[in-house]
């Protein structure tokens, strides 16, 4: 895995990515009544959430913050690994795969993904030779707990900034 290059990585997820986009292309061309079932519902939603980000007025600004916060899981992780004595000699590269990774552990149907992002994450640095138990679980939860405080505490900044905005306006 030394031999790895981060354009290899890269290319790998987007490859990833764009196989998951015709997949769900595939589902929802397929459903003969896309707006009748669950998953057409599901899928066609998706699809207008996707078809929003072309027509929001702030298009930059979308994506500037979009880079930054995944910046910020990159090094969320990355620090993690760096803190650690067993995975401390993995670098950038390596904590781009994690993320990667990582992604696919949030995304399965677990709620916030526990459990499957310590899982995915743990089995991952097995291919390093860094043990699933107790390292690899030891840096999987150090690195999804610091994601998840990081979303609570964010989000109730969110919280608190746009009520404080909502009672500014309804003062006026």
């Amino acid at each position: 895995l030394e031999n790895i290059s981060t354009a290899t990585i890269l290319l790998c997820a987007a490859a990833a990515l764009l196989l998951m986009a015709g997949g769900l292309w595939l589902l929802y061309y397929f459903l003969k009544k896309p707006d009748t079932t669950k998953i057409g519902k599901m899928i066609a939603g998706l699809f207008d959430g996707l078809k929003s980000i072309f027509i929001m007025k702030k298009k930059m600004r979308f994506t500037l913050c979009t880079l930054l916060l995944w910046s910020c899981y990159w090094l969320s992780g990355y620090l993690v690994f760096k803190s650690l004595p067993l995975t401390a000699a993995l670098n950038g590269a390596d904590a781009l795969f994690f993320l990667a990774l990582g992604t696919l552990g949030w995304v399965v149907p677990a709620p916030g993904g526990f459990g499957t992002f310590h899982f995915i994450v743990a089995s991952g640095l097995t291919m390093y030779g860094i043990p699933f138990e107790p390292e690899g679980i030891s840096a999987a939860t150090l690195s999804h707990e610091s994601q998840l405080l990081g979303m609570v505490l964010f989000g109730l900044i969110i919280i608190i900034y746009v009520s404080l905005i909502k009672i500014k306006i309804n003062k006026t």
